[in-house]
C-alpha cells in the first residue's frame, strides 16, 4: 500500500536554507523523495562542482540539461525550465514596472497613454511591489545557487535594465499591499542586487510641481552618490505635447503658441539645471532627436527648428542660473556641459511607428522605411532576430515579449507573478505570433554561435 504525505522538509546546505514543499511515498524501500527534489539535488551537485572548479556556473558554457531543477523552490520561476531562465538571464533588457505616461509626445512609437483613473476590470497598470520583490529575490536566489557575483556571472547582453517602456522614470511609483509607495531609488537598489544598472529616462516634469521637483532633486542626489549603478537619459525633442501645442497654434493663434513653447523651454531648462550635478557623468545622455530638414512633415519638427529650440533652452537655463545667483564658474561649467551634451541632434533614429506615423506624408522615407521593416517582420517574424538589437521584456503581469527596437512580439514565457492572470494595456505586437522557447533559442543562438570560440577560450583560461 502506498501512502501519500506532504510534509515541509528543510533541505540543509542549500542557499538561504530554503523551505521546500515535497511529497514522499511509502514502499518497501522506505521513503523516496519526489522527482522535483531529486532533480534539484542532482542539479545542485553539478552546480557545486562547477563552482568548485570555475568559481561560478557559466550558463553559456555548460550542459543546461544537467542544471534542470536548480530553480526548484523559487516561486517566480515555477513552470519555467532552465533554458527559458537562461534566456531571461542573458537577454532581459526591460522589466516594465509601470504602464502609462503623461508626456503625450506626438512621436511616441508605443502610443503611450496616460494612466487610467478607472482601469478595466482584471487589468493592472503597474507591477505590485510584492511581485517585483518576488522577481528580484528569484534572480538573487538563483545567482547564489550558481555562484554568481558582480564580477563572476554569465555574460549578459544587457547589463542595463530599463524599468519602463511606455512611461517616464519620474512617474514610476510602485505600491505594496499596505499602500506604501516605493520609488525608483528602491527599484535601482533591487536591480543592483542582481548586478544590473538602472536606466533612468525622463522628458522632464512641471517645474511648478513642488512634489515632482523634490522627487527629482532626491533622485539626482542619490544618482550622484551611486553613479556606477545608473545610465541616465534626458529626452529633448520637438515632439513633446507642450511643443506640439505650439506647432498646432503657430498660425491660428501665435500668442497661445508662444505660451506653450515657453512652457516647454522652461520645463527643459529646469530639467537640465536639476540634473546639472550629474551632467558630467559619462553615462549621462541627451536623447536629442528631430526630423530631417527634407522630411515631409511640419518644419517645426525638423532639424533647423529644433536647433533654435535648443538655443532658447540654453538662454533660459542661463537666465535661471543667474536669477539664482549661481557662481559664474558654475554657470559657465553647466552651460559648457549643456552645449556638449546637446551638440548632436540625431535625425536617423526616429521610428515612424505609433503616433509618429501621423506626422509624415505617406511617401516620406521615415514612413516607407518603417513600413518595409514592419511588413518583413509580419511576413517572417524570425527577421526580428536579424535587426542588430534584440532583447526580452517582462511586462508588469509577468508576460515576456521579444523586442527588436521596431516591433514587439509575445513569447510563450510567463513568470509566476501574483498578477500573471491579469491583462495590461496593449503593447504594439506582431499579430497572431507567439514565439516559442525553441524559436527564441534558435533565433538568439545564431548570434551566440559567432562567439562560441571566444567563450570556449575564456572558459579555458578562467582563473
Amino acid at each position: 500500500m502506498k501512502i501519500a504525505l506532504n510534509p515541509v522538509v528543510n533541505i540543509s546546505k542549500t542557499p538561504q536554507n530554503v523551505q521546500y514543499q515535497t511529497s514522499f511515498t511509502a514502499n518497501n524501500e522506505g521513503f523516496v523523495s519526489s522527482f522535483e527534489l531529486s532533480r534539484f539535488k542532482k542539479a545542485e551537485k553539478f552546480a557545486k562542482k562547477q563552482i568548485s572548479r570555475y568559481s561560478y556556473v557559466d550558463l553559456d558554457n555548460v550542459d543546461l540539461r544537467r542544471l534542470e531543477g536548480i530553480q526548484y523552490g523559487i516561486d517566480v520561476f515555477k513552470g519555467l525550465n532552465i533554458k527559458q531562465i537562461h534566456l531571461l538571464y542573458k537577454y532581459l533588457s526591460a522589466i516594465i514596472l509601470y504602464r502609462g505616461c503623461s508626456n503625450g509626445c506626438v512621436h511616441c512609437f508605443l502610443d503611450a497613454k496616460p494612466v487610467s483613473i478607472h482601469p478595466a476590470a482584471n487589468t493592472v497598470q503597474a507591477i505590485s511591489w510584492e511581485d517585483f520583490e518576488s522577481l528580484i529575490k528569484g534572480f538573487d536566489t538563483l545567482n547564489q545557487r550558481l555562484g554568481h557575483t558582480k564580477t563572476r556571472h554569465s555574460d549578459m547582453e544587457h547589463g542595463i535594465i530599463a524599468p519602463f517602456m511606455d512611461s517616464d522614470s519620474m512617474e514610476i511609483i510602485l505600491k505594496d499591499k499596505t499602500g506604501v509607495e516605493h520609488d525608483i531609488i528602491e527599484v535601482s537598489k533591487a536591480f543592483d542586487s542582481i548586478y544590473r544598472k538602472t536606466l533612468f529616462d525622463t522628458s522632464g516634469w512641471t517645474p511648478k510641481s513642488s512634489k515632482m521637483q523634490q522627487r527629482a532633486k532626491k533622485y539626482v542626489d542619490f544618482i550622484n552618490s551611486n553613479r556606477e549603478d545608473f545610465c541616465i537619459n534626458l529626452s529633448l525633442n520637438p515632439f513633446h505635447k507642450l511643443y506640439s501645442k505650439y506647432v498646432e497654434n503657430i498660425n491660428k493663434n501665435p500668442e497661445v503658441a508662444k505660451h506653450f513653447r515657453d512652457l516647454y523651454v522652461s520645463r527643459m531648462a529646469n530639467a537640465f539645471l536639476t540634473f546639472a550635478p550629474v551632467m558630467d557623468y559619462k553615462e549621462f545622455y541627451v536623447i536629442n532627436r528631430a526630423a530631417r530638414d527634407n522630411s515631409k512633415c511640419d518644419t517645426n519638427y525638423q532639424f533647423a527648428a529644433h536647433n533654435l529650440l535648443i538655443i532658447d533652452i540654453k538662454e533660459k537655463l542661463k537666465s535661471i542660473m543667474e536669477e539664482k545667483r549661481l557662481p559664474k564658474g558654475l554657470v559657465d561649467k553647466y552651460l559648457s556641459l549643456f552645449e556638449e551634451k546637446t551638440g548632436f541632434v540625431d535625425t536617423e533614429r526616429l521610428l515612424a511607428m505609433g503616433r509618429m506615423r501621423d506626422l509624415f506624408s505617406s511617401d516620406d522615407k521615415y514612413l516607407t522605411d518603417m513600413n518595409q521593416i514592419s511588413e518583413e517582420n509580419a511576413n517572417n517574424p524570425s527577421k526580428m532576430f536579424t535587426r542588430g538589437y534584440k532583447g526580452l521584456l517582462v511586462d508588469c503581469n509577468g508576460k515576456v515579449y521579444l523586442f527588436d527596437n521596431y516591433d514587439i512580439a509575445e513569447t510563450d514565457i510567463c513568470l509566476n507573478l501574483e498578477n500573471k492572470d491579469k491583462t495590461t494595456p496593449k503593447l504594439i505586437t506582431l499579430k497572431d505570433k507567439i514565439f516559442t522557447t525553441k524559436e527564441l533559442i534558435d533565433g538568439f543562438g545564431e548570434r551566440q554561435s559567432k562567439n562560441l570560440c571566444l567563450r570556449i577560450l575564456k572558459l579555458m583560461f578562467r582563473k
